[in-house]
């Protein structure tokens, strides 16, 4: 082969928005850090909330800090403290295109002590129908997948949609409460 094809190289942030070893970055840090792997020559970032600590607010002071930088940016955010939806929409609002959610939320991340799953792709796809993107997905489909999923491969799982689903089967079958319009 004479010729290589084109690679688009992503850099991800860890803990962009706090560590579990050293709290949450000094001010400035992160946009430091984002400058110098774009005049490596990264045109990609993908801004991680690995142990979910960010907030909406931090989320979009960081974004905006480097939005003047040439690069396609991008989200992976944990729900461990139930903010992944309100985060990834701030990213979203703020310009990010690009979102990195798991089905179901499953994940964690072993060597981050306290990191729960990711935020769960179908709350999020189910978030901004809501709100009148168009994400291109078949919502049930992609429920289904993931309750599919969830019957397969034993995890962490946070995802709220697939959690619904699962007490409804219990209502149906007598084992849980129903709602009774009055």
């Amino acid at each position: 082969m004479d010729t290589y094809p084109d690679l688009k190289i992503c850099v991800d942030i860890a803990t962009a928005f706090g560590c579990p070893f050293e709290g949450r970055p000094q001010d400035g840090e992160l946009t430091e850090f984002t400058e110098q792997v774009h005049k490596m020559g990264i045109k990609e970032v993908c801004l991680c909330d690995t142990i979910g600590a960010a907030d909406p607010w931090q989320v979009r002071n960081e974004i905006r800090k480097i939005s003047g930088l040439e690069l396609k940016l991008m989200v992976h955010i944990h729900d461990t403290r139930r903010m992944g939806l309100a985060c990834t929409l701030a990213a979203v609002e703020e310009g990010v295109g690009s979102i990195q959610p798991t089905l179901g939320g499953l994940g964690g991340c072993p060597f981050a002590p306290g990191a729960s799953g990711n935020t769960a792709t179908e709350d999020l796809v189910y978030m901004f129908h809501r709100m009148g993107y168009d994400t291109g997905i078949d919502f049930d489909k992609l429920l289904e997948l993931s309750k599919y999923q969830k019957s397969v491969i034993q995890g962490s799982y946070s995802g709220h949609h697939v959690m619904i689903q699962d007490q409804k089967k219990r209502a149906e079958k007598g084992g849980g409460q129903t709602c009774t319009a009055r």
